[in-house]
């Protein structure tokens, strides 16, 4: 039996990303409903400063008689962020079945994922969404995000004012919704419904004080030591929901974000 090799090009060719969301909210479900084998995942540091390797394993779904290994990288300071490559293994006998480049797959994956969860437990007429990082996550998740519900405006902050300038023209005209361009995260996130962070901050920048009653926040950062990007007086005055209690236990939010287990 061959292994098929996919290529980053090659796999832009051929997946289309709308027929991607019943598919990841469906395995969502399953993996929550049924937890036979849990989510796994081994990370080390490399040289460079801020760099990091991780493994993730198994990639399940009950219906597909094969499982992933992804083996990934995040350099922070190049774009794309993340480089690596995913195996698929037949599930009877190991055989490796195929080879992927991960990097789109992932940006992906974690654009859909994020949008269904924001979709799902936002209030149902949240309209006004804050993008914190306006970078390649920052993109997907609003393009993602927009699929699912009517967006009338959005605000973006970044550290560099000229991703965000960048950000509010290209997605201003791709997805004709007014963006403003906003100084500090205090002015992106005081009219938002719905806030969606996608940094490498290693210190919290979101606190109670500064957000709207019944706002739905969405953060991504908390997935390397260190890094955190809601406060824990925030959260701990939320309603905290993850998509798997002990991985963000062992190296997530309620870790880097100092919070009691509880």
């Amino acid at each position: 039996m061959q292994t098929l090799l996919l290529t980053r090009t090659e796999i832009q060719k051929l997946m289309e990303p709308l027929e991607l969301y019943p598919v990841l909210k469906a395995a969502f479900a399953s993996y929550s409903l049924s937890r036979e084998i849990p989510a796994q995942r081994a990370r080390s540091n490399l040289p460079q400063e801020n760099t990091s390797a991780m493994l993730l394993f198994p990639g399940l779904i009950s219906n597909i008689p094969a499982y992933t290994v992804k083996n990934h990288a995040k350099f922070p300071s190049h774009s794309p962020s993340i480089k690596g490559v995913i195996n698929l293994h037949d599930l009877e006998t190991g055989h490796l079945l195929a080879i992927m480049d991960s990097t789109y797959i992932t940006a992906i994956r974690t654009g859909i994922a994020g949008a269904i969860g924001t979709h799902l437990l936002a209030r149902r007429d949240a309209d006004s969404v804050a993008i914190i990082g306006a970078g390649v996550q920052g993109t997907l998740q609003l393009q993602s995000l927009k699929h699912l519900r009517e967006i009338t405006k959005v605000f973006v902050f970044d550290t560099y004012n000229e991703k965000a300038s960048s950000f509010a023209e290209s997605i201003s005209n791709e997805l004709k919704i007014p963006i403003t361009v906003c100084n500090s995260v205090e002015e992106a996130v005081q009219e938002a419904d719905i806030i969606i962070s996608a940094t490498w901050s290693k210190e919290p920048f979101l606190f109670s004080n500064m957000v709207k009653k019944g706002v739905h926040i969405t953060t991504l950062g908390p997935d390397e030591p260190g890094k955190c990007e809601v406060s824990a007086e925030l959260i701990e005055k939320s309603i905290f929901i993850s998509d798997d209690r002990d991985l963000a236990v062992q190296n997530g939010i309620y870790r880097w974000g100092r919070l009691n287990r509880g």
